[in-house]
């Protein structure tokens, strides 16, 4: 798809969002709006840069920084000048590229026909679903981009969509370290029924990706806690021993989520080796308070200063409206893994079969992209979780194999006038090899008329995506018309990116997923 037709696509849309906006009555119906000055993650109120303290200076530690009125960007006043000579230079950082429970979590919201919906994260959603980006070379990272004109936000004609991917090797499940895997398994009596069902299919799906030599231990915990496996050596998939421990899990008595996470650390440490994959998997509905120790057991074993640590996979499973996501994502943060949802048993193979690889292994450790752009450029929106001019403001994170680092964001220059579509745009990826800890980087040299004339497939699917996500976190406070039209609004954004990528299945998921939520309104 070329830039004209890219164009002509962004006009009409901009069209139906107009006559939408006029129908509604309200000052602005941009998909990145939100209150004035403010947006919405959760039920949290941020301001700007995506926390609570008042300071919008275009630093984000949220998953989706707006600036949504265009004097804040386009400006050129004795305070703050459009500069037009120093080219522009950020430092991004996307979430763990294998945390993506909010958009599960979402589809069991819509699919169950309730309006409740957790904290929504966009950058998950860019974890979630796939863009198709060949992998790298072993032992590297790939750097690619993609550029396309937005004609929603902003003034004048030089306002870009801009995407991101930095891409992992690939790397089988023969091919992967040995693993001394460690199961935490909640069997209080708040997981009976649908969530301790998900924790056994979990538990079966892990089991069919295990191989000869790897290590597996389990400890569940309720009032008490009980080591049902201790260094157990598993024969290979399947493991009969392992498959038993899976089907008899029930679940009664009270929670002690404390307990049960140092009974799992203990056995971690026990079978901890350098030459193995050493992760804590957790499983339960996060029906605790975690607390300061908690939070220090984490950290304390997630990072090796000569190497890897025992990273804590958090999966998330339980009825709608009773489960603690909050928690749950607040302790796999300090765990440093992935922080995945389990609502369905097709949904547990997907995470502990094929995705198995890219949820316990690391490619690339401390990942940070670094993004110069030309002079006059500004960020508008971010949909990561960090950017700032200062390297040390942004928390690098690990990227999986077989995964990509997705970077949404639009761009917009503050004078058009003197944009010159062939100076540089350099991207560098820098990160450290996960077991070594040796210091690499990667850099893509390009300018935006190169980006403006090659395909833009994936960044129409990003663009979805992120619509997707961000409607869902309006759609709370949203009824009737209102609602329904922001819906078809996204909607088109869908189609278009269908139409550039025919047969996807992740947007006639996301396609099908709007129509029926749209039901509700």
């Amino acid at each position: 798809m070329n830039y004209l037709t890219t164009f002509i696509q962004g006009t009409l849309l901009l069209a139906a969002s107009l006559v939408l906006y006029m129908a509604m009555g309200c000052s602005g119906l941009g998909l990145a709006d939100e209150s004035a000055g403010s947006y919405v993650d959760g039920d949290v109120d941020m301001d700007a840069d995506g926390d609570t303290d008042g300071d919008t200076d275009g630093d984000s530690d949220s998953d989706s920084t707006i600036i949504e009125d265009p004097e804040e960007w386009d400006t050129d006043t004795e305070a703050d000048p459009c500069d037009t000579v120093n080219e522009v230079v950020l430092y991004l950082s996307a979430d763990d590229s294998n945390s993506m429970a909010s958009p599960v979590e979402a589809r069991a919201v819509i699919l169950s026909g309730a309006k409740y919906m957790n904290a929504v994260r966009t950058y998950e959603f860019l974890n979630y679903y796939t863009f198709d980006n060949a992998p790298a070379l072993a032992g590297a990272v790939a750097v690619t981009a993609q550029m396309t004109p937005n004609a929603e936000v902003g003034e004048g004609d030089e306002t870009y969509d801009f995407q991101i991917s930095v891409q992992a090797p690939a790397l089988s499940n023969a091919a992967r370290r040995p693993v001394n895997l460690t199961l935490s398994l909640d069997t209080s009596g708040s997981m009976g029924g649908h969530p301790i069902e998900m924790v056994r299919q979990s538990c079966l799906a892990i089991a069919g990706s295990l191989k000869e030599g790897d290590i597996v231990s389990a400890v569940t915990w309720s009032t008490v806690q009980s080591v049902l496996l201790n260094s157990h050596s598993v024969v290979g998939p399947d493991d009969a021993t392992l498959v038993s421990i899976c089907n008899g899990i029930t679940a009664t008595g009270g929670t002690n989520l404390n307990v049960g996470l140092a009974t799992a650390y203990s056995l971690a440490e026990a079978n901890f080796s350098e030459n193995r994959i050493n992760r804590v998997v957790l499983m339960s509905d996060g029906g605790a308070n975690v607390g300061v120790t908690d939070k220090d057991l984490i950290a304390q074993h997630a990072y090796d200063a000569n190497g890897e640590g025992i990273y804590l996979i958090g999966v998330g499973m339980g009825g709608l409206g009773y489960f603690n996501d909050v928690l749950m994502d607040t302790i796999t943060d300090e765990g440093k893994g992935a922080y995945i949802f389990i609502d369905t048993a097709a949904e547990a193979q997907l995470m502990f079969g094929s995705r198995f690889v890219s949820n316990i292994e690391v490619a690339a450790r401390d990942v940070q992209v670094e993004m110069t752009l030309p002079a006059t450029f500004e960020m508008i929106e971010f949909h990561g979780e960090e950017y700032s001019e200062n390297p040390d403001e942004v928390d690098p994170q690990h990227l999986a194999p077989n995964d990509a680092m997705i970077y949404h964001q639009i761009i917009g220059s503050c004078d058009s006038s003197v944009v010159d579509h062939t100076d540089p745009v350099i991207i560098t990826a820098t990160y450290y090899n996960p077991i070594s800890l040796t210091p690499l980087s990667t850099t893509l040299n390009t300018s935006m008329a190169t980006l403006l004339a090659a395909d833009n497939a994936l960044i129409l699917k990003g663009n979805a995506i992120v619509a997707y996500a961000e409607a869902l976190k309006k759609l709370k406070t949203l009824i009737g018309p209102d609602a329904t039209g922001l819906i078809d609004v996204v909607i088109v954004k869908v189609q278009i990116a269908q139409a550039a990528s025919p047969g996807d299945p992740d947007l006639a998921e996301v396609l099908n997923l709007l129509q029926t939520y749209r039901t509700v309104f």
